[in-house]
């Protein structure tokens, strides 16, 4: 999925890309953006903190990380948003969900499990 932020020239964006893309290749969306870079990122810190974003070995990734690291004083933030971006439309989709979620999810559902037995003879 190619998330696009939902701004001036992202209807013209999203037809170009769409334009490029043989059917059911995948999909575009147009996503709105709420609060600044800074506050987007902050938005995502429970999911670094929780340990659910895992990055490869690789250089890309550690510039990556490093740029996320420096921000807001860093020189360059637009990866860090892309990332921000990504994961907050994970979160708000149900696609990833922080640890302690997933627990209640668990005890929730057990609550309404049914009885494998009668609870007394019929």
């Amino acid at each position: 999925m190619i998330l696009i932020e939902d701004k001036t020239r992202s209807v013209d964006l999203n037809r170009e890309i769409q334009d490029q893309l043989r059917p059911g290749e995948m999909s575009v969306r147009l996503e709105p953006v709420v609060g600044d870079k800074v506050t987007r990122l902050h938005a995502t810190v429970p999911l670094f903190a929780d340990k659910m974003v895992w990055a490869p070995e690789k250089a890309w990734a550690q510039e990556m990380i490093d740029e996320v690291a420096q921000v807001p004083k860093g020189r360059h933030d637009d990866r860090a948003d892309t990332a921000a971006q990504a994961l907050i439309y994970l979160r708000a989709n149900h696609l990833v969900r922080l640890g302690t979620e997933a627990d209640e999810e668990e005890a929730e559902r057990a609550r309404f499990r049914p009885m494998r037995e009668a609870p007394y003879d019929v």
